[in-house]
């Protein structure tokens, strides 16, 4: 049995939350996990009630494109003007889009 993957090049990729912060060039994001008593209690084990994801440069780039009117096609035609010629550019931005949607970070809707 062969999975396939969806395209979702027409679809519209957006931030999902607004607590992200920008330092020396790289994007930090950060999700509640946890709130209340699930939280204090994963706390004691050393487990953090918040999730932070710390963008190498392409998944900074991409985040800053991520304006919520955009389409995943757009967003590529964006970094192919300042990566040219980089061979596995739509398979890391499939990739980085793939692991934000998956953490809630990001989200993709009809345009």
């Amino acid at each position: 049995m062969t999975e396939t993957i969806p395209d979702v090049s027409h679809m519209v990729a957006e931030r999902a939350t607004s607590d992200w912060s920008e330092a020396h060039g790289r994007v930090s994001v950060r999700r509640r996990r946890y709130s209340g008593a699930k939280a204090s209690i994963l706390r004691m084990f050393g487990i953090p009630a918040i999730l932070t994801v710390h963008l190498d440069p392409l998944g900074t780039e991409v985040w800053l494109l991520l304006d919520g009117k955009r389409t995943v096609a757009q967003v590529r035609i964006e970094l192919e003007k300042t990566h040219a010629g980089e061979p596995d550019l739509g398979a890391r931005l499939g990739k980085f889009l793939g692991a934000m949607v998956s953490r809630k970070l990001v989200r993709l809707k009809a345009p």
